[in-house]
């Protein structure tokens, strides 16, 4: 029979608790959960706020103006509205925070490794920038070219 005994035999289970732990918070059931959590009130409040600013600068507006503009073209500019509040909200809680990572890991690699791992780390981000930035730039020539088409389903 084997019996576990001594430091050899031990199992290390404060270790393994850690690891689980970080595991779960690193998962989409830890930290961005409680990130969705806990911004779910400011998203509501600035969806809302969008909304009813808009409606309320349709609603008062000349009648001139709506019997001039197609319904669609209505649409279209307050869902560009809401595109400029999706835009700020990855600029400030995706593009800002990755930035910072990739200094602090520029910085990090620097200081510990060397420059030759500095030059790797920052030259494989500008590769991965300019990459991102292209496929970004073509996605939203797709999407332009998609909008030309008619959003107006009420006017036949």
């Amino acid at each position: 029979m084997f019996v576990l005994t001594g430091t050899a035999g031990h199992i290390p289970w404060l270790q393994l608790t850690v690891f689980v732990v970080l595991r779960w918070l690193d998962s989409p059931s830890g930290i961005m959960a409680l990130q969705g959590f806990l911004w779910m009130p400011a998203e509501q409040h600035s969806y809302r706020a969008l909304t009813t600013a808009a409606y309320n600068h349709v609603m008062c507006l000349s009648y001139d103006f709506h019997s001039n503009k197609q319904t669609g073209d209505v649409w279209s500019s307050i869902v560009q509205g809401r595109a400029v509040n999706w835009f700020i909200e990855t600029i400030l809680f995706q593009v800002f925070p990755m930035m910072a990572d990739l200094v602090f890991a520029f910085a990090y690699f620097f200081i510990v490794f060397g420059t030759y791992m500095a030059l790797i780390v920052g030259s494989v981000t500008v590769v991965y920038l300019y990459v991102t930035f292209k496929l970004s730039a073509m996605k939203n020539a797709t999407r332009r070219e998609m909008n030309h088409v008619s959003h107006d389903p009420l006017r036949l």
